[in-house]
Formats: C-alpha cells, structure tokens, sequence
C-alpha cells in the first residue's frame, strides 16, 4: 500500500502499520491521500541479511530498524509462502506487474510527485557491510521501505510485542546422534548479524560463550559445526524467549557412514516438548513395516538407533538405512507423542537432517504455522529405493492424519 503525501511516500505492507506512520505525519489542507499498491513484484537487489520465521513484515520492519544499516540495506522483504522470510536486500529496485488503487485521485497526479524515503538511522556504530550469506534470488511477495520517522524501536504498537536483547549467553552441547553421548571437540561457527564466533565444545561437549550482538524476537541464528570421522552439521536455533537472554542449543553430529550404511536422518529439536518420536515406513505394493520406539530393529534394512523422551536438549533421534534398498519405498514422519498443549510441534524448533556417505543431503525445519491449531504429526516427505534420495518429493505438512504410504505420490 503506498501514501502519498505532498513529496513524501511511504511504502508499506501492513495495514496494521497505518495508524503509526499517520500519527508521525502532519498532512496539510492541500496533500491528498492516495491508496495504491505495487502487486507481484520481483525484487532484483542483492540479498545482504535472510532470517526465516520472522513471523510477520511488522517484525521484519522491526529487524531492519534495528540492524539494516549495520548491512547497508535500503529495502527489506517479507515473504510469507516462504517460511516467514525477511530479506535485506542492497536496493529498491524491483519489476512490478501490476498496480492497484481506488477510482479518485489520478494515479498520474500521485506518480509524478512519489519519492522514497531513506531508511531511518540508528544510535549504534555501523558495521562492517558483511558477505552475503544467500543467494541473490528474485523475490515475489510484499515489501517496504523503512519509513525516515523518529519512532524509535519498542515506542509503537507493533513494536512493542516484539523483544530485543542487546546480547546473548550461549550455552552450547554437542553430542553423538548415535547414542546420544557427550561429544567433545566439537568446532562451532555461529553467525550473528554477518559476524562468526568461533569456539570449541570442551571434555563434556560443552561450551558456554558471551555473544556481544543485539537479537530480536524470532530471529534466526545460523551455526556450523565440525569435527574429525563426523559428518559436518548446519542448523539454526531462533530467538524466541524475551525473559532471558541466556540461550541454550544441542546439536547432534552423526559419525560417518561405513560402507554397509547409505542414509542416515537425524531428528533435533529444543526443550520442549519432552517426547518427539522419529518414524520411517518403509513399503512396497505386498508390504508395509513401520521402524520407530516400538519397532527399532524389524524392518529389512532400517533400525532407529536411538529413541529420546526428555526434551530436545538431551540428544537426538535417529535412523539408518542399510545399503540395498531398491525394493520399497520410504514416507518419514515425526509424531508429537507428548501432546503438551502448551507446547506445540510447530513451536519445537524441530528440524530433519538426512545425511548420505559424505554430505549433508536435505534439511528441514518443522513449519510454524498450524492450521490446525496442535498437529499431533509432521510428514516430511517420501522417496523410493531405486531412485535413492534424488526422488525425494517434499511434503512438510503438519496434520492430525495418521500418517501412511498413500500420502506418497
């Protein structure tokens, strides 16, 4: 939706936005107030910050208000379709396809005049502007400009549900997907804000580290880690708790692969709920066998190595298949045993890692968004044994649906 004010435009996405840039603006008898909005617009400037689960472009206004111009940014992007994306991107320049807007004023009259705002300051030393971290991609969704106010973060309504800590105390565990053991030794890379703190799990795979950067409420953190006969993991844990700024992350690392072993799908997730089961069933046109807590070694090929009932931060669940695997197909799912009301899968911070011989092969986190209010079950996806994990059709879906072989294509 665009305001046209006199020589003053602003660019917004968020109806509930209107009532807070109108305060801070004094319209004159003579300024109109036009309603016109660019529609399905492709944004072409390179992408300097990405955050998923940023769960509203409120809160991705929010972000940039507070650390865009630690990037350079001059637009951010919030995308709805795609796991609450929030982009920073280096320019405002975008193609869009369509405009709409209401019968009166001219649509010439307010065009000719429009300018565009540049992003409001804040009182911190910029940084640095940091490498992308993503991919520069076209980007079709709805955007804005940070409008050049004096509303300062936390003063307006949208603003004030959201929470920032100035920096954050990171208490850090690595452990063993297999059996859930401390690992040490660990090499972690977080990335906060497009700087890298680097440090090392100790004896007990712990590690506790002072990260010196401002986080907003739903903000994404990125971390890496390595260590010698494991394979490299990549995951990211999400600011969600405004009480305290201590936060606490496990991360399971899975050896690597011996030649008799080809896939291996880690499942992680955060303190809460207490039980997540990992399940794979694996089938073909005459049989169905489900490998899971209560089947852990019966199905031809597959054995759950280790099952977790006390909350993500005690260790991971996870499966192995064997090599010959050409006769069935496989579904993966995840199903919230606990069934905790007031903690619901699409709030775990649960996230699937398939691994192969060597690499990472696919990642997902669980959606945050329920339609049905607390899913009982997170299908993931299916593939087949003959095509390997190449033919893996994603579904993500959270349902209260049990799940079975007829949700695969």
């Amino acid at each position: 939706m665009t305001f046209t004010m006199g020589t003053l435009s602003l660019v917004i996405s968020s109806p509930g936005l209107i009532p807070q840039l109108w305060s801070s603006v004094i319209i004159s008898k003579r300024t109109h107030v036009n309603f016109l909005s660019e529609k399905n617009c492709e944004y072409t400037g390179d992408v300097l910050y990405s955050s998923k689960d940023v769960l509203s472009a409120v809160e991705c206004q929010v972000l940039m208000q507070g650390i865009g111009v630690a990037f350079g940014a001059e637009i951010w992007v919030h995308d709805s379709t795609a796991d609450n994306l929030c982009e920073f991107r280096s320019t405002k320049q975008a193609k869009c396809s369509g405009v709409n807007g209401p019968p009166q004023p001219s649509y010439l009259e307010c065009a000719s005049s429009k300018t565009t705002p540049e992003p409001s300051p804040i009182s911190t030393t910029p940084k640095p502007t940091p490498t992308p971290n993503t991919t520069s991609r076209p980007t079709t969704t709805t955007s804005t400009t940070t409008p050049n106010t004096t509303t300062q973060y936390g003063s307006t309504t949208a603003a004030s549900t959201t929470f920032s800590h100035e920096r954050i105390f990171l208490e850090f565990t690595s452990l063993n997907a297999i059996d859930n053991s401390k690992l040490p030794g660990v090499t972690v890379d977080v990335n906060v804000n497009g700087n890298d703190y680097i440090f090392v799990t100790d004896e007990q795979g712990f590690s506790s580290q002072t990260i010196p950067e401002t986080v907003y409420q739903g903000m994404s953190i990125e971390f890496n880690c390595t260590k010698e006969e494991y394979l490299a993991a990549s995951n990211q844990f999400r600011i969600v708790d405004g009480s305290t700024d201590t936060v606490q992350v496990t991360q399971s690392l899975t050896p690597n692969l011996n030649p008799n072993q080809r896939y291996r799908v880690v499942m992680n997730w955060g303190e809460n709920p207490r039980d997540l089961d990992l399940h794979v069933t694996e089938f073909s046109s005459s049989y169905t066998c489900d490998t899971y807590y209560g089947n852990m070694e019966g199905c031809v090929g597959l054995s759950l190595d280790v099952d977790n009932t006390n909350g993500g931060d005690a260790g991971a669940e996870t499966i192995t298949w064997e090599q010959d695997l050409d006769n069935y197909s496989f579904l993966i799912y995840v199903v919230d045993f606990s069934r905790d009301p007031n903690f619901p899968l699409s709030e775990s911070q649960a996230t699937l890692t398939v691994y192969g011989e060597s690499s990472t092969l696919f990642q997902q986190s669980v959606p945050t968004e329920d339609q049905n209010g607390n899913s009982r079950n997170w299908i993931l996806g299916c593939f087949n044994g003959t095509g390997g994990f190449e033919s893996f059709e994603l579904l993500n879906v959270l349902t209260n649906s049990t799940p079975s072989p007829s949700d695969c294509s």
